[in-house]
């Protein structure tokens, strides 16, 4: 059976907090990273105001910003309204001996994303998804519930200690033209308590497979709940 590993993590739209993380199968091991830092700078804004226009931000300087990461979470993670953005950049670093295929799949509740009155903006990265190279594919799909499901599958395998260079998810709020009291009312269909965004890190060594699609409809087979 080919080695796979999940890697879970969860965060409060509201309250920001990171919930759990667990992992399977420890020959195969990746780690999410999360960070205000997009790869490069198109525009000087954003997570990037350190950064000169159109330069690339290192692995390491992406690592190093993570321990940033808890502070930015308590200074934004409270503010919820119109057109405020929560950045959430998530790269995914290969610590396995071997190349392996990764692929992040992020959930929103259903509540905020129906399909014909949303609530939740969501931004990824498009340079990501017309990289043929370094990026990925993106696949939407809701599941029994109805939560609104994106899966960003890179298509070229990661070595032994290579990170994406493009990240997934880049940043995820309210739409800025919900009006208030929308918002309300849809914390009040939530019960008004907090709800998670989950961010899964699926991987399969890439050994034996002719591309990414090939591997994770094998991972998928063989998943273990």
């Amino acid at each position: 059976m080919k080695k796979t590993l999940t890697l879970l993590i969860c965060f409060v739209l509201c309250f920001s907090a990171l919930v759990s993380c667990g992992e399977r199968m420890e020959d195969v091991n990746v780690a999410i990273i999360e960070t205000t830092l997009h790869r490069e700078n198109p525009e000087g804004d954003l997570g990037n105001a350190d950064y000169p226009y159109g330069t690339p931000v290192s692995d390491s300087a992406i690592k190093d910003s993570v321990k940033g990461y808890s502070a930015y979470i308590s200074e934004q993670g409270n503010k919820v309204h119109p057109g405020f953005l929560r950045l959430k950049e998530i790269y995914v670093e290969n610590l396995s001996n071997d190349d392996v295929y990764v692929r992040v799949v992020a959930t929103f509740p259903a509540v905020f994303c129906k399909e014909d009155d949303p609530v939740m903006d969501i931004r990824y990265c498009k340079e990501g998804e017309s990289d043929t190279e370094k990026g990925f594919t993106v696949t939407e799909k809701r599941d029994s519930a109805g939560n609104y499901i994106m899966i960003f599958t890179y298509q070229k395998p990661l070595a032994a200690g290579e990170m994406t260079y493009w990240p997934s998810l880049s940043a995820f709020g309210i739409l800025d033209t919900v009006p208030s009291e929308k918002i309300i009312s849809t914390f009040e269909e939530l019960g008004n308590r907090p709800f998670d965004v989950a961010v899964a890190a699926n991987a399969i060594t890439a050994k034996g497979y002719r591309n990414a699609a090939e591997a994770f409809e094998d991972y998928d087979k063989n998943a273990v709940e």
